[in-house]
Parts: structure tokens; sequence; C-alpha cells
């Protein structure tokens, strides 16, 4: 409800799902990575709902 604690969480954790999106390429797991950015992305947004 309280839409600048809101902006600030989703930016925190995007920067979050950028950082392990970038160690998991490293790793040359890609098919990995978008599975769970998008189980997070998921999650997050049912739980604000």
């Amino acid at each position: 409800m309280n839409r600048p604690y809101k902006v600030f969480i989703t930016s925190r954790l995007r920067s979050h799902l950028l950082l392990i999106m970038d160690i998991l390429l490293m790793k040359k797991e890609k098919d990995c990575v978008f599975l769970f950015g998008s189980n997070s992305i998921l999650q997050s947004t049912m739980m604000r709902e």
C-alpha cells in the first residue's frame, strides 16, 4: 500500500535478482537463471497482493 516502500522493495529485489543472474550466467546456467527469476517474481507478486 505504501508506494515509496513498495518501489524500494521492488528495486532491491530486482538488483538482487540481477546479481544472482550474473553469477549463474557466469556459470553458463541460463535456463536455471530464467526459471529462478520468473519464479521469484511470481512469488513476490503473489505475496504483495
